[in-house]
């Protein structure tokens, strides 16, 4: 009987942690594919105040990592091709027509996120 009790509690722990998967459909590009917009995949969960994101995109994965615990100078956003080696990124926005980095959000802006010492550069539009 203890240890159902015990089990159950475990159990009870790891659901209150984690969210259930959230899915969506989206137009995504990575920048300097030269490569147009296309559907992309987005999937989401968060685990103990980090929220990570997978982009399916052309079949490759993209994964993007924030906190909601993050201090002064610490960087909020990770980005990376795998879970295991995400490095700092920016967010930054692009307009949706010409894809010109612009300083302020727009109808249909794209919302990009660009790793800080690293290549990888990639664009959702979440409308």
């Amino acid at each position: 009987m203890k240890l159902i009790f015990s089990m159950l509690l475990i159990f009870i722990s790891i659901v209150a942690r984690a969210s259930i998967p959230d899915e969506k459909i989206r137009s995504c590009f990575v920048n300097k594919e030269n490569k147009g917009p296309q559907q992309c995949l987005l999937s989401s969960y968060t685990y103990e105040g980090q929220r990570t994101t997978t982009v399916s995109l052309r079949g490759r994965n993209y994964y993007i990592q924030d906190s909601s615990e993050c201090v002064n100078d610490d960087s909020c956003v990770m980005l990376g091709r795998d879970l295991q080696h995400l490095k700092d990124a920016d967010i930054y926005l692009r307009n949706y027509e010409s894809k010109k980095i612009i300083k302020a959000f727009e109808d249909k802006s794209w919302t990009c996120f660009k790793q800080k010492n690293g290549d990888l550069d990639i664009c959702i539009n979440f409308d």
